[in-house]
């Protein structure tokens, strides 16, 4: 998987609304991951309430939604008492896909084990998230179409949040590149060290709030616990 693919992984959450002329909004970033051979959708479920699941649609494609299976999420009360609840999980259906629409997606592939351990401070930002700024996705009402124009931003990691499954990063600071962080909940983050002069990756995380200076992440350890205690229950889907 290339610098390009991690970018590819990630859409806009979109919520539809009733009115027939602005029929879509814009709530935030998702990305796709694959495990144990299942398809999923992941964002901070802070971004689709109080949309309910059948108001929830993810552009994979710009004139297709992806058909969804089932959603999760830890709690169904309205606050949010922890990091881990503020994790919104949609099944994808691969079996309403055609071939052509399943064969461009680019998940990424939650490993059992993310390096959580190795993420260190470092001189130089190691960090990016790409994800969608709220003033970059453009939908033309008219044609039924949206442009998102993905953003990616670079980050120091600072080391652990308040809560031990919560990280914090400090991003370099760049008017020309995101005015705001609106929009960016739910973005995946990766870590980029460089190996041998050259930048690996790994999935380590998913944004879940933060200003232009910094920001806190959920540890990939949880979500890949989440995606497998939602196979273990629900075996057949």
């Amino acid at each position: 998987m290339t610098f390009f693919d991690l970018v590819r992984a990630c859409y806009p959450l979109l919520i539809a609304n009733d009115d027939p002329t602005y029929w879509i909004g814009k709530a935030g970033t998702c990305f796709l991951a694959e495990r144990r051979g299942r398809l999923f959708t992941l964002t901070a479920r802070h971004c689709v309430i109080p949309a309910s699941a059948a108001d929830l649609r993810i552009a994979c494609h710009e004139r297709a939604f992806a058909p969804m299976r089932a959603t999760y999420q830890r709690t169904h009360d309205r606050g949010l008492k922890s990091d881990e609840e503020d994790l919104y999980i949609v099944e994808l259906d691969r079996e309403r896909m055609s071939e052509s629409y399943s064969a461009t997606l680019t998940p990424l592939h939650i490993d059992a084990d993310p390096p959580m351990h190795l993420l260190h401070q470092a001189p130089e930002p190691e960090i990016c998230i790409p994800g969608f700024p709220g003033d970059r996705i453009v939908v033309d009402y008219e044609k039924n179409v949206a442009a998102p124009k993905p953003t990616v931003l670079a980050a120091w990691y600072v080391g652990h949040g308040i809560e031990p499954t919560c990280h914090e990063v400090k991003f370099v600071e760049n008017a020309d590149v995101v005015a705001s962080l609106e929009g960016f909940s739910g973005s995946p983050v990766f870590w980029m060290p460089k190996v041998s002069e050259k930048r690996g990756f790994a999935f380590v995380g998913m944004l879940l709030r933060g200003s232009t200076s910094g920001g806190f992440f959920l540890g990939a350890s949880v979500i890949a616990r989440g995606l497998d205690d939602i196979i273990d229950q629900n075996p057949d889907g």
